[in-house]
């Protein structure tokens, strides 16, 4: 346990203004030139790490960066996140595509937009890997997709799982077993196969990546593999491919909806049902109550931690704590802010707010303004 607190320091920001800019306007304020920061990149955006790197300059700060899980190795007393759960190729009637299909889209959009014959493209984007495979994982809570570090060049594609989930099973689609490599363990493993692909090419790889959807490690490592290399981080191209939604993924996510629809309309049905017999409601029992809905609707997970809030709980924001002893009293608003995946992979985000146990004419004028 930490008992040396006066070395730490609590500062509150105002909503205002965003997190970065309040950050940087303190450490502005406040670092000495000359002053130490230690940046785990891993946990750090590209955009917020170069931000960084200027702030370092402009207050000649003492910058050191740890690239290689230094800080969760430290921190012994905290468990890391570990993950056993296999990686699924989705139907191609779900989505329309294909694993084929979209590292075939995503090499000639790359093509184009670089003008360059000889690249590696890179993203640890979670929902990233999920689009190139066709995938769906649920490695992450409320999320479908996987822990997965993608690299693409022209030749190969190196599907890249670092320690958290280095024991998931996935596998390569038919057909794809000489396009697609799998990579498990240390990230120096998976890019030595991306560099040996790399060196059947005459000229030095472009590097590039998204820095909207990159953390501050990845680039420093392939700057290390490919010393000299120019590098590009405005490449969004599979933000651009992913926004762009099939009529197969339109359907699911319709289908999604509506089952979501379904189990949202009995839950209401209970709390009504509650009412007219003055049985008690809890919070939490409005969020169980859900929950076992959406199981009987086929969801494989929830979306989001489901928000139950009665009264003004309901005006807390991101309230997901529902309480057992929170009882719904006639004349109160409901509010119910949920969702859940089902085998399409897609998320639901559904909120409803009702009167417990009056009509809607017998609300007061500010309830019927909400």
């Amino acid at each position: 346990h930490e008992t040396t607190l006066e070395t730490v320091t609590v500062h509150k920001f105002g909503l205002a203004t965003g997190m970065d800019e309040s950050l940087f306007a303190w450490m502005r304020n406040h670092f000495p030139a000359g002053a130490r920061l230690a940046v785990d990149l891993q946990r750090v955006g590209w955009n917020r790490w170069k931000a960084l790197e200027h702030l370092a300059k402009e207050k000649s700060l003492q910058l050191k960066a740890f690239a290689m899980g230094e800080i969760d190795a430290a921190l012994t007393c905290v468990d890391g996140w570990i993950v056993n759960r296999p990686v699924e190729t989705l139907p191609e009637s779900f989505t329309g595509r294909s694993p084929a299909k979209n590292l075939a889209d995503l090499r000639i959009a790359i093509g184009k937009t670089l003008g360059h014959s000889n690249y590696v493209y890179a993203t640890c984007m979670s929902d990233d890997a999920a689009w190139i495979l066709n995938a769906r994982a649920y490695h992450l809570p409320q999320l479908s997709s996987m822990l997965a570090n993608i690299f693409i060049t022209p030749e190969t594609c190196v599907v890249h799982f670092p320690k958290e989930s280095e024991n998931c099973a996935y596998v390569v689609p038919q057909g794809l077993e000489k396009d697609i490599q799998v990579v498990r363990g240390p990230l120096a493993e998976a890019l030595a196969v991306i560099k040996k692909s790399a060196k059947t090419q005459t000229s030095q790889p472009m590097v590039c990546f998204s820095s909207r959807a990159m953390n501050a490690a990845l680039p420093k490592s392939l700057g290390e593999t490919f010393a000299g290399a120019n590098f590009r981080d405005d490449i969004h191209i599979l933000e651009q491919l992913r926004a762009c939604k099939t009529p197969e993924e339109l359907d699911s996510i319709r289908r999604s909806f509506l089952r979501s629809s379904r189990a949202i309309a009995r839950t209401l049905r209970h709390a009504k049902s509650c009412a007219r017999n003055k049985t008690q409601l809890s919070e939490l029992a409005l969020a169980d109550t859900i929950m076992a809905e959406y199981g009987a609707e086929g969801a494989r997970e929830l979306s989001f931690k489901t928000i139950s809030g009665f009264a003004e709980n309901g005006a807390v924001i991101h309230y997901s704590n529902p309480s057992q002893s929170k009882i719904a009293d006639k004349g109160q608003l409901l509010l119910l802010d949920s969702g859940a995946y089902y085998e399409e992979g897609f998320a639901t985000d559904c909120t409803r707010v009702v009167l417990f146990g009056n009509s809607p004419a017998d609300a007061s004028t500010w309830q019927k303004e909400i």
